[in-house]
């Protein structure tokens, strides 16, 4: 079940969309992250709002730069910017 924040499925999209650019499969993104496939699988169907930490992660293996409010959560649903480098 998608979480009901439209943050986290832009998010989601993102990441997708920069996986597949890259010709990974989750599997292959999910090695090279140190996570789980199960794991890369629900962040990209947006099933929970992605901790911040994770997206950092995500973003250095994927070559993408995050901006991050400066509120405090430890959510990514309050991204405001994501940027290829």
């Amino acid at each position: 079940m998608a979480t009901n924040k439209p943050e986290a499925a832009i998010i989601a999209a993102m990441i997708k969309e920069a996986r597949e650019a890259k010709g990974w499969t989750r599997y292959e993104l999910a090695k090279r992250a140190n996570m789980s496939e199960a794991h890369i699988m629900r962040i990209e169907q947006a099933q929970f709002c992605i901790r911040v930490d994770v997206l950092n992660k995500l973003s250095k293996v994927l070559g993408m730069g995050v901006v991050f409010p400066l509120d405090g959560e430890n959510r990514a649903c309050r991204v405001i910017k994501v940027e290829s480098i």
